[in-house]
C-alpha cells in the first residue's frame, strides 16, 4: 500500500512540474495568440495548397506561448479560430513554414473530432 501511495505521489509531482504554473496555474488567454492561425484558413480547410506567409506568421506566433496554453484557451474559445481544424494540414505547417519541431506539441494536445 505505501508502495502505491508513493507512486501516486510521484506521478501528482511530475504533472505539477508538466502545468506552467503548477496544478493551480490559470492561463490567460488575452495573451496567447490561438487567433493568429486564421490566416491559414485557406490552407486548413484545403482551398489553398501552401499557407500564406501570413499564415506561417501566424503558425510562429503559436511558437511564442507553452504549447499547453494554446490548447487550453482553443478549447476554451474555439471561436477564435472560424473554421475546423485540419489536424494533417495544420500538422504539415511544421515543414511548409520552416517552424521548429515545438510545433508537433501544439498539434499533439488540439483536440481531436470524434466522428
Amino acid at each position: 500500500m505505501a508502495k502505491i501511495m508513493i507512486a501516486s505521489f510521484s506521478v501528482l509531482m511530475i504533472l505539477m512540474c508538466l502545468v506552467p504554473g503548477g496544478i493551480s496555474g490559470e492561463v490567460d488567454c488575452n495573451k496567447v495568440p490561438v487567433g493568429n492561425i486564421t490566416e491559414c484558413g485557406p490552407f486548413i480547410t484545403g482551398l489553398s495548397e501552401k499557407p500564406s506567409p501570413k499564415c506561417c506568421e501566424g503558425a510562429q506566433s503559436w511558437l511564442s506561448v507553452p504549447a499547453i496554453d494554446i490548447c487550453i484557451c482553443y478549447k476554451a474559445f474555439p471561436s477564435l479560430v472560424p473554421f475546423q481544424l485540419n489536424l494533417t494540414r495544420v500538422a504539415s505547417l511544421q515543414c511548409q513554414c520552416g517552424l521548429s519541431p515545438g510545433f508537433a506539441d501544439i498539434v499533439f494536445c488540439l483536440p481531436r473530432k470524434v466522428l
